[in-house]
């Protein structure tokens, strides 16, 4: 063995931070070879003219550049090739990291919807429907819509359409915002004999979305608004009760009405937990 020194695959992993694992998938792929091997037991020794060969490697792979990458650029020495694959790869880092921020804003609005979903029931369990219902003003939005006649029923989520409106917005990188709301335009009552009827299912949108058939603007009209607590095949008595409440009030209602799903199965297994905002709109608003 020469005079120089010289470190065991041990401890060359140890200075470099490169484990074990990986110099030898390096000398398998003939690009650190040891300086030496013991002629006794085998034992592989590197020199330091390698390890400063490997500062190279480290510092591609604290970029989290794959070896599989990297490997082609020590095999042909040329620079060009290597400013290349940095371009390439902070490219597709960057897509990674737009897709981590989508997936944690996701997680973010995820939590606060739990949190909300859970103030809200605990606020209106035991509350008689009466003081649930008020007027309130619909706001202006651009939302992800479907619209086509269909056969629906309260007992039901309109889950297809869910998917559909997810697909929708991964299709064309939109934002949603947080709940899907679905529109029964001629007549709301219809969902409670399972019937067909001209349905409406959307998500607000959050972003701007280049799709002239799938986003409308809506609301900016006012209606009578009330929180259900409770699944959807229990809506039928809560709508009567609003009507009621509504004629005694001299408020005259559209035969339209707005659900949004505040608290639904994409939040919680326990269907007495959904919760529903129910809005029919004034007479003579524009839905």
């Amino acid at each position: 063995m020469s005079e120089q020194t010289l470190y065991t695959i041990g401890k060359f992993a140890k200075i470099s931070g490169v484990s074990v694992k990986q110099l030898r998938y390096l000398e398998e792929k003939k690009i650190l070879i040891p300086k030496e091997r013991d002629k006794y037991n085998n034992y592989r020794y590197y020199s330091q003219s390698q390890l400063e060969r490997l500062v190279f490697i480290k510092t591609l792979r604290d970029m989290e550049v794959p070896f599989e990458q990297i490997v082609p650029i020590l095999q042909s020495h040329d620079l060009s090739d290597c400013i290349g694959m940095i371009k390439r790869h902070m490219e597709s880092t960057d897509q990674h990291l737009k897709k981590l921020l989508h997936t944690y804003q996701q997680s973010a609005e995820y939590l606060m919807r739990l949190i909300e979903g859970h103030c809200l029931a605990a606020e209106y369990s035991g509350i008689e429907n009466g003081a649930r219902y008020s007027i309130i003003e619909v706001p202006k939005q651009t939302i992800l819509y479907t619209r086509l006649k269909s056969r629906f029923s309260a007992r039901e989520l309109f889950l297809d359409r869910f998917f559909e409106l997810k697909n929708k917005s991964f299709a064309h990188n939109a934002a949603l915002g947080q709940n899907m709301s679905a529109v029964f335009h001629d007549g709301y009552m219809r969902q409670f004999d399972n019937l067909s009827g001209d349905l409406e299912t959307f998500f607000p949108l959050a972003s701007i979305l280049d799709c002239d058939n799938c986003a409308r603007e809506f609301g900016g009209f006012e209606g009578v608004s009330g929180i259900f607590v409770g699944h959807y095949r229990n809506l039928e008595a809560f709508y009567m009760d609003m009507k009621r409440w509504s004629a005694e009030n001299d408020i005259e209602l559209m035969d339209i009405s707005i659900e949004t799903y505040l608290l639904g199965p994409d939040l919680t297994i326990i269907p007495e937990r959904y919760i529903t905002q129910v809005v029919i709109p004034l007479a003579g608003s524009k839905v």
